[in-house]
């Protein structure tokens, strides 16, 4: 009996189950299940749109969330690997390899967004993101193939930022998940019955 159970297994909702998975203790009968209808992930975002981390947002809430992110996937191999076994050829297995691309993202503002911007970057910096306010001097002189009409600044991420392979961090993450006996179950939820706590395997299409 499954005692969380939650809909979709993309990177998002395997994301949540390995959380939640390393901080409650499992050995209570606390059992974590993933309805999700197509495994293969042949139209999930997770598979068909890049994956990044961006870090210049205005609410201290997200930037934090963001720097926790860069700092989780650049360690993700000692989140997410498996001590091998005696007969295995490597002493750690599932360490997935997300070729982390670090390349910040360039935000451009106009005249009427140039203080907001500047405004957030000043809460960016206290939260120690490292990020760089440029004039459009600045800006043309770094990206001569830019055309910067109608800008008046922008902000270039030199640190915590870029992109990933987002198919190899789901991989990765489901392969942990199941590892540490997490449940992904093929079906589809089709409504929520809010005064039940029992989730109902008897159909393909499963009620929660």
């Amino acid at each position: 009996r499954l005692r969380h159970g939650h809909r979709g297994g993309g990177i998002v909702g395997s994301m949540i189950a390995f959380m939640l998975n390393n901080r409650v203790d499992t050995g209570q009968g606390f059992k974590i299940g993933i309805i999700e209808k197509d495994p293969s992930y042949r139209y999930s975002l997770s598979a068909c749109s890049p994956a990044g981390v961006r870090v210049q947002h205005g609410l201290p809430e997200n930037i934090e969330s963001s720097l926790f992110g860069t700092d989780f996937y650049r360690n993700i191999g000692m989140e997410m690997s498996i001590p091998g076994g005696s007969e295995d050829d490597e002493d750690y297995l599932n360490v997935p390899d997300l070729k982390f691309q670090p390349h910040g993202h360039l935000t451009l503002a106009k005249g009427e967004d140039i203080e907001e911007m500047k405004n957030n970057h000043e809460i960016q910096k206290a939260l120690g993101v490292q990020s760089a306010l440029l004039t459009v001097m600045q800006l043309n002189k770094r990206f001569p193939w830019l055309d910067t009409s109608g800008v008046e600044g922008a902000v270039l991420g030199l640190e915590a930022e870029g992109w990933m392979d987002n198919w190899n961090l789901l991989r990765g993450l489901k392969l942990r998940n199941i590892h540490q006996g997490v449940d992904y179950i093929r079906g589809e939820v089709i409504y929520i019955d809010r005064k039940s706590t029992r989730l109902n395997s008897s159909h393909p299409r499963y009620l929660v």
